[in-house]
């Protein structure tokens, strides 16, 4: 190679940014962050606590790439108290990576880990998400949520569960599963992360009677983010909120309740087994609903359409989370109106 080669190929590389490296940092459990849910359908719901706290995972985000890996080895051995007994908690250690988007929304799947139990070994493999999702028993929905990363505290909760058929004891099927809220540091720049998905949300209540529920009318706009919207694999779930966080209704719709062809899907239900109100149906009221999607791949539209719900808990401001795979999204709405007729809107 010449001198001049050597010289000018010196400057090109120069001139050629070093690739985008990983920052390495932590998400350290906050009090009380670390939890074992389990939902029993024979019995309710029940949330145990091992104690994490203050314990620091170490995590690595790719802001260009949106890659989100952490590391659950200090967390490797906990035990937790039961009723029947003693029981432990094994995550395998190490590094597990998903993806994270500028809503601050993170997935993170394959997240191994077992119960241990009276020498037996019930395993759980869950997506942990920030967003939403349900796992269905008995032609029941048992709804979760995380909470998407805050970009001021760094304070993000991942939970995620799976199915252990026929769990000891109880001799049942049962949801079991994590929630772990922690604080990241340091907090990524949304503004350096991959876009994420958007939606323009808008609706309408009517009140119903005493006894009969309410009518919720509510329409979205929806832009993908990374990926194209999949109705067809992915169970849908629409999630309203109270400004304070308290769920209002829960809506979930699996990919196989929806019918048609090409970007039109429909389904219609009229005993609550189509679309289940996961969370928020006045007991004893009749049920009907309806859901229309036109899917056009990275952008879609869904109407929905439900009675016998319940929207008492629901005040001058409402979240409205609405999730399918990976896309998330979560816009807050201004709650207009009053008497038997309110409105969502931005």
């Amino acid at each position: 190679m010449t001198t001049r080669t050597l010289l000018l190929t010196s400057s090109l590389l120069v001139l050629v940014p070093a690739a985008a490296r990983a920052a390495a940092g932590t998400c350290t459990v906050t009090a009380g962050g670390y939890a074992v849910v389990a939902n029993v359908p024979s019995a309710g719901r029940f949330v145990f606590r091992p104690q994490a706290d203050g314990i620091a995972l170490p995590v690595e985000i790719d802001e260009q790439a949106g890659t989100f890996t952490i590391d659950p080895s200090p967390l490797a051995q906990t035990n937790f108290d039961t009723d029947g007994g003693v029981v432990g908690l094994s995550v395998t250690p190490h590094p597990f990576t998903g993806t994270i988007d500028a809503g601050g929304d993170v997935t993170v799947p394959n997240f191994a880990a077992a119960f241990l139990f009276g020498g037996l070994t019930l395993p759980i493999n869950p997506t942990l998400l920030t967003g939403p999702q349900s796992q269905l028993i008995n032609a029941t929905e048992f709804p979760q949520h995380g909470e998407p990363l805050d970009f001021t505290t760094g304070q993000l909760t991942l939970t995620g569960s799976d199915i252990i058929p026929s769990a000891p004891i109880v001799e049942e099927s049962v949801i079991s599963g994590l929630r772990l809220t922690c604080r990241l540091a340091p907090i990524p720049s949304a503004a350096n992360l991959p876009g994420a998905p958007q939606a323009k949300v808008k609706g309408k209540v009517k009140t119903g009677a005493a006894g009969q529920g309410d009518a919720v009318q509510l329409t979205a706009k929806l832009k993908a983010g990374r990926s194209a919207f999949d109705f067809a694999h992915q169970t849908l779930i629409v999630r309203v909120a109270s400004a304070t966080s308290t769920d209002v209704f829960v809506a979930v719709v699996r990919a196989t309740s929806l019918h048609g062809k090409g970007k039109v899907s429909t389904a219609k239900d009229s005993d609550g087994q189509t679309i289940q109100i996961a969370v928020g149906h006045t007991m004893a009221a009749p049920f009907k609903g309806s859901l229309r999607i036109v899917n056009a791949g990275k952008r879609a539209t869904l109407a929905l359409h439900l009675a016998g719900v319940d929207t008492s808990m629901l005040g001058a401001g409402a979240v409205v989370t609405i999730g399918s795979g990976t896309n998330v999204t979560t816009t807050t709405l201004v709650v207009g109106g009053n008497g038997k007729k309110r409105t969502f809107h931005g």
